[in-house]
C-alpha cells in the first residue's frame, strides 16, 4: 500500500520535516472506518520500506493556494452554518507574512457558469473566480462568504480550470502550489471523466516542471468517495471526509 502522509515539527504555524528515512518512522494507527466512515474494528502497525521527501526547500516557498468551493444547492441542507467557510478561514489563518503565502478563491456549480481568467489569460468557463491571488486574509475571507450555495456539480472540470489558474501564476517562480477543494456531492454536469481529470491535472505540471498537489474535503454520505480519492491521490494529495458538517470544526 501507498500512503501520502506529512509529517509536522512543532511551530506557529507547524512547518514540515523534509528529511527522514524509513528506518526513523513507524506507524500505529488505532481508528480505522471503512469508505462510509463507519469504524472498523481493527489496529495497525504501518512499517514503511520507502520514504520520497519533498524538496528540503519546501518550507521557505511561498504557498500558493487556491481554494476551490462547491456551490451546489445540496449545501444548504448539508451545510446551514457554513462551517465551510470556518474550515477555510482556518487554512488562511496559517499565511506567513515571510515568505509571502498567497490565496485565491474560487466557486463551481453548472459547467459553463464559469467567469473570470488565468494569469496567462485563459478563460474560466466553470470554476467562478470569487478573488485572485492575494495575501490579504480580510480579501480571501470575504471572497469566501461569497461562495453561495445554489446549482449543480460540475466538479471535475471545475478541478482542472482551478488547477490550470493555480498553474498559470507566475509559472516558473518556485512556489509551494495546493489546490484545496471542497465537495458535498457527485459529479453530475462535467464534460471530463474522472480519468480526464486526473491526466489534464498530472500532464500540466509535470509540462511545466511544478509540483501541484490536490486536496479534496467531501462533505456527506452522497459521495462517490472512490472517485475523490483518485482525485487527490494523482497528485500526491489527500481526500478527508466529513461525514457531517460539525467535523469541519
Amino acid at each position: 500500500m501507498e500512503f501520502n502522509i506529512a509529517l509536522l515539527q512543532g511551530g506557529d504555524p507547524p512547518q514540515p520535516i523534509t528529511q527522514l528515512s524509513a528506518s526513523q518512522v513507524s506507524l500505529q494507527v488505532n481508528r480505522v472506518t471503512d469508505l462510509l466512515g463507519i469504524p472498523q474494528p481493527v489496529t495497525l502497525t504501518l512499517t514503511p520500506t520507502r520514504i520520497e521527501n519533498p524538496p528540503p526547500d519546501l518550507p521557505q516557498r511561498p504557498l500558493l493556494m487556491a481554494v476551490l468551493m462547491d456551490g451546489s444547492g445540496s449545501l444548504l441542507v448539508l451545510d446551514p452554518q457554513s462551517r465551510r467557510f470556518l474550515a477555510v478561514f482556518r487554512l488562511l489563518d496559517q499565511f506567513r507574512p515571510a515568505p509571502l503565502d498567497l490565496g485565491a478563491i474560487l466557486r463551481f456549480d453548472n459547467r459553463g457558469a464559469g467567469f473570470g481568467l488565468t494569469a496567462l489569460g485563459q478563460p474560466l468557463r466553470t470554476a467562478q473566480l470569487l478573488q485572485d491571488f492575494t495575501g490579504d486574509k480580510e480579501l480571501l475571507r470575504r471572497g469566501v462568504l461569497r461562495a453561495v450555495p445554489g446549482g449543480n456539480t460540475a466538479l471535475y472540470d471545475a478541478t482542472v480550470e482551478a488547477g490550470r489558474f493555480l498553474s498559470d501564476f507566475r509559472p516558473t517562480e518556485r512556489f509551494n502550489r495546493r489546490l484545496v477543494v471542497f465537495t458535498d456531492g457527485i459529479d453530475n454536469e462535467s464534460t471530463r471523466s474522472i480519468n480526464q481529470a486526473t491526466q489534464e491535472l498530472t500532464t500540466l505540471a509535470r509540462e511545466r516542471g511544478q509540483k501541484l498537489t490536490v486536496y479534496v474535503v467531501g462533505l456527506g454520505v452522497d459521495l462517490n468517495l472512490l472517485e475523490l480519492q483518485r482525485l487527490a491521490a494523482a497528485t500526491e494529495g489527500t481526500f478527508v471526509l466529513a461525514r457531517f458538517a460539525d467535523q469541519l470544526s
